[in-house]
């Protein structure tokens, strides 16, 4: 399994908006990505949020960025961040 970490800094008070897009928008789109596993998205008291993202294999992973969802993804997002999220992705050695 590979997963994708993707991090971001809401702008002050968008923390509700930013989960109900998450919820409402971009997780009906990624469902329809290939190989997609699961998704946990969390946002702190500070306005830090990340998503986490699981894919069944890295090529899954890289080709949901390929053919632009992700990039689509983070114009929907943009509007309720301080600066572009950092992405990264990572080989899942342990999941329980």
């Amino acid at each position: 399994m590979h997963a994708r970490l993707i991090t971001m800094h809401l702008t002050h008070g968008n923390a509700d908006e930013l989960e109900a897009l998450y919820r409402n928008s971009i997780l009906p789109a990624l469902r329809e990505q290939r190989g997609f596993v699961e998704t946990n998205f969390g946002i702190d008291k500070n306005g830090k949020a990340v998503a986490f993202v699981v894919f069944e294999n890295e090529a899954d992973a890289i080709m949901s960025e390929e053919n632009g969802y992700l990039g689509q993804q983070i114009a929907k997002a943009s509007p309720f961040l301080d600066y572009p999220p950092i992405v990264e992705y990572f080989n899942l050695v342990v999941k329980s």
